[in-house]
């Protein structure tokens, strides 16, 4: 499902190069939970953005689901992203959208119906629990209301792939049990 073969990445800083990813290969198959760990700073955000490639690599190869991901014209790959969905560190939630249209979002950028959008983002709204607060803006809801919001989002595509970003990284225990309890059927489906 995803091949990483021999992925590099460097920055260049003020202070010189800085090589956040270094001959990384590895093969995730389908219905597999593979996580990254390592210390801040050691290149697994970069590295998790190069699978969908917010993130160039510098050289090497991105497979995902047989699809040379590396080598696709930009609307080749804004298409493939529609598969693979990312629940991001820090939300990256639309402040001034409600949460049914933070969730809504990346549906409506690719054409998706009103009538569709609708039932698919009810529907991702009851899986995290939130239905109740689709008309709240982001300033009004909790740490872990945002992440679910944001896992609203990142599931309302029904993705083949699902990339989590330290998802749990910035949460009290029983929150982050209740995101994990969220995200775990669907490494089954």
């Amino acid at each position: 499902m995803i091949d990483l073969q021999n992925i590099e990445k460097t920055y260049q800083t003020a202070n010189g190069p800085l090589r956040a990813v270094n001959g990384v290969s590895v093969h995730i198959g389908k219905g597999e939970v593979f996580g990254f760990i390592g210390f801040s700073g050691a290149g697994k955000s970069t590295l998790l953005r190069c699978i969908n490639m917010l993130e160039h690599p510098d050289s090497g190869k991105v497979i995902v689901d047989g699809e040379e991901l590396t080598s696709l014209s930009k609307k080749e790959l804004l298409k493939k992203r529609q598969s693979i969905g990312m629940i991001f560190q820090h939300y990256n939630l639309l402040l001034n959208s409600t949460v049914f249209k933070n969730a809504a979002f990346p549906l409506e950028i690719v054409g998706v119906t009103k009538d569709a959008i609708q039932k698919r983002v009810t529907r991702s709204l009851e899986i995290v629990d939130l239905r109740e607060k689709e008309k709240e803006y982001p300033a009004r809801l909790s740490g872990g209301q945002k992440q679910r919001v944001a896992i609203a989002r990142a599931i309302v595509t029904e993705p083949k792939i699902l990339l989590c970003d330290e998802v749990t990284s910035a949460l009290d225990p029983q929150t982050t049990q209740t995101i994990l309890h969220y995200l775990k059927p669907m490494s089954t489906s």
